[in-house]
């Protein structure tokens, strides 16, 4: 961060801690815990005073108007939570889902510090696609690495605080952290009669496919709600569908006709097969509002084992 012509501040933002350094022209501090002592002892040097600066009204953390222009763009706050006696800290929310322990999906990180085996350790918690991550460090290095199926399975794990579960010392069951989940998770849709907005469709594929790290099929994919809705049929045959906008003989992942399936459903679409899927592999969907008829339709084909 530059300040002015002479003054800049260097921030490194690491897992562990965040770590300042200041430099006044040719001058400049050691690495520092806070940026208080780096900006002092650069100010030592240049001009012999002992005066001591607040490093955070330095860098003009004070003023209304940069921190408007610092917190413009940011999607989402640290939460700090207490925990019995630990300040717990959850640095990404990650994604709703409903089949996971407390609905807590892909991406949510939380972390505290504490003395463990007697020295100062950080505890990280990560929510990955199929499994959950505990990372404990001294300092800057990695010392144990724990995974399971969820927080609960992993902090058992750990021979410590043996009296709490892993989903309440990482704060996810905490309240606001609840409310914080729900309200930036509420799954976008798409109306049948809106197909024609992209943007609309965009933040529907962005929730579920994107998001869940799904191999991009190309940039045309729109054109699969556009050819669907000109045809004169409301039903489509899954995954043949999928087909237009995939590359020729691509193999489908069971995690990426889940993600299509929870697209579909958001665009309005239902699936009208009549049988389970253990019966068939192929499926029918309807872009009609009231699919009753589809899936009646469907119905003799698959009873005179015609499909």
């Amino acid at each position: 961060m530059q300040l002015d012509n002479s003054l800049i501040m260097q921030l490194d933002n690491s897992l562990i801690r965040l770590l300042s350094s200041c430099i006044i022209r040719l001058l400049s501090s050691e690495v520092e815990s806070h940026p208080s002592t780096a900006i002092n002892a650069c100010y030592q040097q240049a001009f012999q005073t002992k005066t001591e600066y607040s490093g955070l009204a330095v860098m003009g953390f004070e003023n209304e108007f940069i921190i408007k222009q610092l917190i413009d763009d940011i999607a989402f706050f640290l939460i700090f939570c207490r925990v019995n006696k630990l300040e717990v800290v959850v640095s990404s929310i990650g994604s709703l889902d409903e089949n996971r322990l407390y609905n807590v999906g892909t991406g949510f990180v939380s972390s505290f510090t504490t003395r463990y085996r007697g020295a100062q350790h950080l505890f990280v918690l990560k929510i990955e696609e199929s499994l959950c991550v505990l990372e404990i460090y001294s300092e800057p290095v990695c010392v144990n690495k724990i995974t399971g199926s969820d927080p609960d399975e992993v902090w058992n794990q750990v021979e410590f605080l043996k009296k709490y579960i892993g989903s309440y010392l990482f704060g996810i069951t905490n309240t606001l952290v609840q409310e914080h989940l729900n309200a930036n998770n509420k799954s976008p849709t798409c109306a049948v009669k809106e197909w024609t907005d992209i943007q609309k469709l965009e933040k529907v594929f962005n929730r579920h496919i994107k998001s869940r790290k799904i191999p991009s099929p190309m940039a045309s994919w729109p054109t699969l709600f556009y050819i669907w809705s000109q045809q004169k049929s409301s039903v489509i045959q899954f995954p043949l569908i999928l087909q237009s906008i995939y590359e020729p003989n691509y193999i489908f992942q069971e995690k990426e006709l889940r993600a299509w399936h929870a697209m579909f459903t958001a665009c309005g679409c239902t699936n009208v097969t009549p049988v389970s899927e253990e019966l068939s592999s192929i499926e029918f969907w309807s872009k009609a509002l009231d699919s009753t008829a589809d899936k009646e339709l469907l119905e003799n084909p698959y009873k005179n084992n015609i499909l």
